[in-house]
C-alpha cells in the first residue's frame, strides 16, 4: 500500500496518495512555487496560501474554496488559536505536498552535502 500524506479539513482526514503528490504539488504550484511558499514564513500571504490549501482539499476529493479557507483560518484566531498555529498547519500540508519525493539524508546521492538540518517555518504572529 502506498505512503498517504494527510491533510486535515473540516474535521475530516483527507488523504493523497504519496504516488499522487506529484501531480497535488503541480496544481499548488498554478500559484505558487516551494521557494515563495518559504518566503511566506516571514510575511504569510493568507489569501495565497488559501488559494493553494483549497486546491489540495479538492485534489484529495474534498471541497473547498480559497476563501473558505481563509474564512476558516480566522475564525480559527477569532476563536483564540495563534496566528502562527493556523498559518503553519497550513504550510505544513503545502510543504508535504511540495516536499514530497524530496530524499532524506541517508538517500542522497553519493558525493551530495550532507543534510544536517530541515529548514525551520518562522510565521510571524
Amino acid at each position: 500500500m502506498p505512503a498517504m500524506i494527510e491533510i486535515e479539513w473540516k474535521g475530516e482526514t483527507l488523504t493523497i496518495r504519496e504516488d499522487q503528490a506529484f501531480e497535488a504539488a503541480e496544481a499548488v504550484e498554478e500559484f505558487f512555487t516551494i521557494a515563495d511558499l518559504g518566503r511566506f514564513s516571514g510575511k504569510p500571504k493568507l489569501a495565497k496560501l488559501s488559494r493553494g490549501f483549497a486546491e489540495l482539499v479538492n485534489f484529495a476529493g474534498g471541497k473547498a474554496t480559497p476563501q473558505e479557507v481563509r474564512q476558516s483560518a480566522l475564525a480559527a484566531v477569532k476563536d483564540g488559536q495563534s496566528q502562527t498555529e493556523v498559518v503553519l498547519s497550513i504550510m505544513s500540508a503545502l510543504y508535504a505536498i511540495l516536499m514530497d519525493g524530496a530524499p532524506d539524508a541517508e538517500d542522497a546521492p553519493a558525493g551530495a552535502p550532507e543534510k544536517t538540518t530541515r529548514p525551520s517555518l518562522k510565521a510571524a504572529s
